[in-house]
């Protein structure tokens, strides 16, 4: 008796889902995208530099100056001033968020910190009783921070992008 209540409920439950169509359902599929590529692309603020990739393998890049529902006009290069591409058009969208200046930093400092290790470690052995034991951790610090200036330095002019996907 349990399992017919069951069937019952769940046979209820399929046909109240049946006679009340989700509304995304009724729009189509290409409708309910072009309204998440819009919104996606309502999102990114005017101004920001951009990379798209086309369906066709174009690929073109500037700052965004017009966002509307359908379309994207970013400035580009001199020649052409400024280019626009239609949002059914794009594949990828990338914005670029800041730079690397930071995870550049950390490698560097990584990198050289255990290099300075390495060398101190190898210089404080008997033959050189004038390095004791903190100049090995003094070495050490010393290499992480200038790596961590040096790679931020460098990182400072790599553009750090993130995948939007209109």
């Amino acid at each position: 008796m349990l399992t017919r209540l069951r069937s019952r409920g769940w046979a209820a439950a399929l046909a109240a889902l049946a006679a009340h169509p989700a509304p995304a359902a009724a729009q189509g599929p290409d409708s309910a995208a072009a309204a998440a590529a819009a919104a996606s692309v309502a999102a990114i603020p005017a101004g920001a530099r951009v990379r798209v990739h086309t369906a066709g393998g174009e690929r073109f890049h500037g700052r965004l100056l017009v966002r509307g529902p359908d379309s994207l006009v970013l400035s580009a290069p001199p020649p052409a001033g400024r280019r626009g591409a239609a949002l059914a058009a794009v594949d990828t969208l990338w914005v670029q968020r800041g730079t690397a200046a930071v995870p550049v930093g950390v490698t560097g400092a990584v990198t050289l910190g255990a290099l300075g290790l390495l060398v101190s470690q190898v210089f404080s052995g008997g033959d050189y009783p004038e390095c004791p034991g903190w100049c090995v951790a003094e070495a050490a610090a010393r290499g992480a921070g200038i790596g961590f200036l040096l790679g931020a330095a460098v990182g400072a002019f790599v553009p750090r992008w993130h995948r939007h996907r209109p």
